[in-house]
């Protein structure tokens, strides 16, 4: 199985083109859409959006993750091997958590050509998905070579201490809750607040039902990460621009 996520949207043939270029080398490969709708060139955001799915997908699956604001240049192609699974991205480090995880991590070989004609413009056809396609079918090792330097790495986790936690968005859903980088289970102190700029949210349900319409309030979201949330409404509109850092601390410290 291959699993796609990029930046790349739908309204273009760039996604389709992804499949087609599988499929003809590798016509039993079954492919997994998982988001083409990464927002443009956020690298932050695809690491999340890998983080949040891979686990619920089988052991061996190839992961395919096209958020390269870097196509065309010198940066290298990665093929990492960790959780029983396999990822190929560009080394920009969207593979950050699984790159420090790795049982192994190569990159593909800088004179490979898979077709007669290399696009500088589109690697995800030229490169990223028949490359996926021959590590599909365990036929990737005579493409692949050991990295010449240390990969890309990011930092993607918040900051914690005993007396807040300092984190920020790491993407908003299409539902426009605000998804956060930091894990509901970290949060050592209790009661909390949120804050974002001058926002301050104090409000906690479990579910968004229990929710008034229109109210703004955090939950543990199914990633088990904290998200910020209006029933049947769009947070990340109420809260345009003020999301850049997420700050949770004691209520009484507000």
């Amino acid at each position: 199985m291959i699993a796609i996520i990029t930046d790349f949207g739908i309204k273009d043939h760039y996604a389709g083109t992804l499949h087609g270029v599988v499929k003809k080398i590798s016509p039993t490969s079954d492919i997994v859409d998982v988001t083409h709708h990464v927002e443009p060139f956020n690298i932050y955001e695809g690491l999340f959006r890998l983080l949040d799915c891979f686990e619920y997908f089988p052991e061996n699956t190839v992961f395919l993750a096209i958020v390269d604001p870097g196509v065309g240049s010198s940066r290298d192609i990665l093929l990492v091997r960790s959780h029983s699974r396999y990822f190929i991205a560009p080394d920009n480090g969207i593979l950050t958590p699984f790159i420090r995880s790795s049982e192994f991590t190569v990159r593909l070989k800088k004179d490979t050509s898979f077709f007669d004609f290399t696009s500088s413009t589109f690697h995800g056809r030229d490169l990223f998905a028949p490359f996926a396609a021959y590590v599909d079918m365990g036929q990737y090792e005579k493409f692949v070579e050991e990295v010449a330097k240390k990969p890309k790495i990011i930092e993607f986790k918040a900051e914690i201490s005993n007396d807040y936690i300092k984190g920020k968005v790491a993407y908003i859903d299409r539902f426009g809750n605000l998804v956060t980088n930091i894990r509901f289970d970290d949060i050592g102190f209790y009661p909390f607040s949120v804050k974002l700029k001058d926002k301050v949210i104090d409000v906690y349900y479990e579910n968004y039902d229990q929710s008034a319409e229109n109210e703004l309030f955090f939950l543990k979201g199914s990633s088990s990460r904290l998200e910020i949330s209006i029933k049947n409404g769009n947070a990340s509109e109420k809260l345009t621009n003020m999301y850049e850092n997420v700050i949770i601390t004691k209520c009484d410290m507000i």
